[in-house]
C-alpha cells in the first residue's frame, strides 16, 4: 500500500510540476538518478527475484525498495536516451505501444494468463522465473510490431477507440 502510495504522489508531483518538459535542464539529476537507480534497484531486484514467494522480510524489503529504486532508474535511462538524437530514434519505435497502451495492457494480460494459466496452457507452475523474461520480451515484441501495423490503417488503438466513445458519448471515427 505505501509503495502504490508513494508512486502514486511521485507521479502526481511530476505531472503537476511538468517535469517531462524540464528534462533537459535536469540531465545531471538524470545521470545521478539513473546510476543511483541501477546500482540500488538491480541487486536489491536479485535479493527480491531470490526470496519471492518466500513471504520473508527480506522478501518484503527488497520489493518495497527495489522496485521503485530500478523503475526511476529505468525512467532516468528513458530521459536521457530521448535527449540524445540517436536515444529518441530508437525510442520512437515505441511510441505506437504507448498510443495503443490500454489495448496492450489487456492484450498482454489475456496473452499471458493464456500462457502461464489453466485456462490455456498452464506454463506459469512449470518452468522457473529465468523463462519468464524471454517469454515477456517475445509478447512485448509481438506488440510493438502488431501496434505500428494497427495504427498505420487506425487513428486509435481498439480499446482506446472504445474508451473515447464511451468518454464523449459519441461515434468516433476508427479509420484515419
Amino acid at each position: 500500500l505505501f509503495k502504490i502510495y508513494g508512486c502514486f504522489l511521485l507521479g502526481f508531483y511530476i505531472g503537476r510540476h511538468e517535469v517531462y518538459r524540464k528534462i533537459e535542464s535536469g540531465r545531471p539529476l538524470l545521470k545521478r538518478l539513473a546510476v543511483w537507480g541501477f546500482a540500488i534497484g538491480l541487486p536489491l531486484n536479485l535479493l527480491y527475484a531470490r526470496t519471492f514467494d518466500s513471504g520473508s522480510w527480506a522478501e518484503t524489503l527488497t520489493g518495497t525498495v527495489g522496485v521503485p529504486c530500478l523503475s526511476c532508474g529505468y525512467v532516468a535511462l528513458c530521459c536521457l536516451m530521448w535527449l540524445d538524437s540517436r536515444g529518441r530514434q530508437c525510442l520512437r519505435h515505441f511510441a505506437p505501444v504507448g498510443r495503443m497502451a490500454l489495448t496492450n495492457y489487456v492484450g498482454q494480460s489475456v496473452i499471458c494468463t493464456l500462457i502461464f494459466y489453466g485456462t490455456g496452457l498452464g506454463l506459469g507452475g512449470t518452468m522457473g522465473p529465468t523463462y519468464y523474461l524471454p517469454i515477456g520480451f517475445t509478447v512485448y515484441a509481438v506488440q510493438v510490431l502488431a501496434s505500428r501495423l494497427w495504427l498505420e490503417r487506425f487513428a486509435f488503438g481498439p480499446l482506446e477507440w472504445v474508451w473515447r466513445m464511451l468518454t464523449y458519448g459519441q461515434r468516433v471515427p476508427l479509420a484515419k
